[in-house]
């Protein structure tokens, strides 16, 4: 039988591990450093530039031990959460939040993504670090194009800035993570108490079009409802030249009860007033938020 190791089980293994420092019965680690002599043919392979790739056996951890030279006992300020680092660079293409990205994921609804459609792969560059050192996610990526305006601000709504992305601010590094914790490969993640009070369960603020159609009435049609297991998410749709230009959310629907939140929506297109009868019809993709908002 197939099997998968899910984001969510590695996610629990870190809550587990970031916890067992701090728990009534904690665990005591300790970070060595060791190797007194070099890395060579004679005394365990490789270089001192290219040292070999450890080994998980039962003799490797004997080697380690031997080679000890000091050791820090590692307390509840010496761990840290961490994410990949993506500082935001002008020109690139970043992408926007997805729900269901994963390694396979229907072509036709794929907005175009830089790094890939698994957004928890690392060279998925769905958010950024600013200059200022705060973080940003990437919401809509403006069907594909480069990002030349970079996000600021910390206000707890979305944003777009010149360049047509939208962006949502999570949370800024403080002295202690920035000093402590950031490498060029590697930044601290953490919760902002704010945004996390601001942020809406089961919301659908984006909209993706998956294909545009054609033969719709040319006009500006607003207010639609949003189809789906939650409530109060409504759209604004424009059509021109017979095809579905742009789709906004006017209200994002969800909230704090099970009941308004949105685990699945759809857009039936062609089914708005007053729309017309298309020769192809349009296919527009909700974007829902991830559970908490």
């Amino acid at each position: 039988m197939a099997a998968i190791v899910t984001k969510d089980f590695r996610h629990n293994n870190a809550l587990q591990f970031y916890e067992s420092f701090s728990e009534t019965a904690k665990t005591t680690y300790y970070l060595f450093v060791g190797r007194p002599q070099p890395f060579a043919s004679g005394t365990g392979g490789g270089t001192d530039a290219s040292p070999p790739t450890p080994l998980d056996n039962m003799d490797e951890p004997l080697a380690y031990y031997r080679d000890m030279i000091a050791a820090k006992l590692l307390t509840t300020t010496d761990r840290q959460y961490a994410i990949p680092r993506h500082n935001w660079t002008t020109g690139t293409i970043y992408d926007m939040y997805r729900a269901d990205y994963g390694a396979t994921v229907n072509a036709a609804v794929v907005e175009t993504q830089a790094g890939g459609i698994d957004m928890w792969a690392t060279g998925t560059l769905m958010y950024v670090l600013n200059s200022a050192n705060n973080v940003y996610k990437c919401m809509n990526n403006y069907s594909g194009g480069t990002s030349t305006t970079e996000p600021s601000g910390t206000s707890t709504s979305e944003f777009t800035t010149a360049d047509n992305y939208v962006w949502k601010y999570m949370y800024t590094l403080t002295t202690t993570q920035i000093t402590n914790f950031m490498t060029t490969d590697f930044n601290a993640v953490t919760t902002d108490s704010t945004v996390a009070a601001a942020a809406v369960p089961g919301a659908v603020s984006q909209y993706i079009i998956a294909n545009a159609g054609a033969g719709y009435t040319n006009g500006t049609y607003t207010a639609e409802t949003l189809r789906g297991d939650g409530t109060g998410g409504t759209f604004t749709v424009v059509v021109a030249s017979g095809a579905v230009s742009t789709v906004t959310a006017v209200a994002v629907g969800g909230g704090a009860t099970a009941a308004s939140q949105y685990t699945f929506a759809d857009c039936n297109i062609d089914a708005i007033s007053g729309i017309g009868t298309p020769s192809t019809s349009a296919i527009v993709v909700p974007v829902i938020s991830p559970p908490g908002g």
